[in-house]
């Protein structure tokens, strides 16, 4: 009977531990999230958390009211040589009326989402790209969620994610954003090899494209002969969008579909610098 009940506390307390925030799974990761419930966030409005068991956890918000918040947060730990947020949109499900959405850290105000639009993906942006340095320390993890509710397979910092795109440019150095007369250049890097990658700019604001030198898709050659790393250079004559969006920091979100290859989900990623 003993070893029954000494069994059975063990188990409750392995499930209690994997329902909570991991710090350091692996060398690569600061901290991850798989599975979780309202009782790990803090804030209140009507946000819910629903614990998916294996299959994650879900995310939303069914209260149009602008009169309660639509915020949430975890403490988490956070570190320079962890920049890389990451997570995977296993299911978008949108309400009526006004509708958006986002995940990033409170402190440094830096967020990915999107307002009335959002799909499945793997999503993987520098948190801190273009900030001064941070120090090691907590910030709280934000979750914002207006009419909406997204299915997650994980949220969690990296030093190196395994699928990512971001863009380049010696002008985000120079003067922090870009604009006619830069150069940017645009990389995937997949785990595993593709035989053909896509790359297409949109904003945030309703996923509307933003069309650089008129064109909304940037075509990547591979770099090396695995096909794992992919790019494209281009000189920025003009870059348009809805006269109603901005193109500011992290408005342009890069979308990349990967054909012939393992990926078989949009990756996403954004550009930290705002164009000017």
């Amino acid at each position: 009977m003993l070893r029954k009940i000494l069994f059975g506390l063990l188990a409750v307390a392995a499930l209690l531990s994997y329902a909570e925030l991991k710090k350091a799974p692996d060398a690569n990761t600061l901290w991850e999230i798989r599975q979780c419930a309202d009782k790990d966030w803090d804030g209140g409005g009507r946000i819910y958390i629903k614990d998916k068991q294996d299959k994650g956890f879900a995310i939303g918000d069914d209260n149009p009211s602008n009169k309660v918040a639509h915020s949430k947060f975890w403490k988490v730990p956070v570190s320079a040589e962890y920049p890389w947020m990451c997570f995977q949109v296993t299911a978008a499900t949108p309400f009526k009326g006004y509708r958006s959405w986002g995940i990033g850290l409170h402190e440094v105000r830096t967020l990915f989402g999107s307002s009335t639009n959002a799909e499945t993906g793997i999503v993987a942006f520098n948190v801190f790209e273009g900030l001064p340095p941070i120090k090691a320390g907590n910030m709280k993890l934000w979750a914002y969620f207006y009419d909406f509710e997204l299915d997650f397979s994980y949220i969690k910092m990296v030093k190196t994610p395994e699928n990512y795109v971001f863009a380049s440019s010696p002008a985000f150095a120079a003067k922090k954003s870009y604009g006619p007369g830069d150069r940017i250049k645009f990389t995937v890097v997949l785990k595993d090899p593709a035989e053909e990658v896509q790359l297409r700019l949109v904003n945030r604001e309703y996923f509307w494209a933003v069309k650089l030198n008129g064109s909304d898709v940037v075509d990547l050659k591979p770099e090396d002969e695995a096909g794992r790393v992919w790019s494209a250079e281009k000189e920025v004559k003009t870059m348009t969008t809805s006269k109603t969006a901005y193109l500011n920091r992290n408005c342009v979100l890069m979308r990349v579909s990967v054909m012939g290859g393992e990926l078989d989900v949009p990756l996403w990623g954004t550009i930290a610098y705002p164009f000017r």
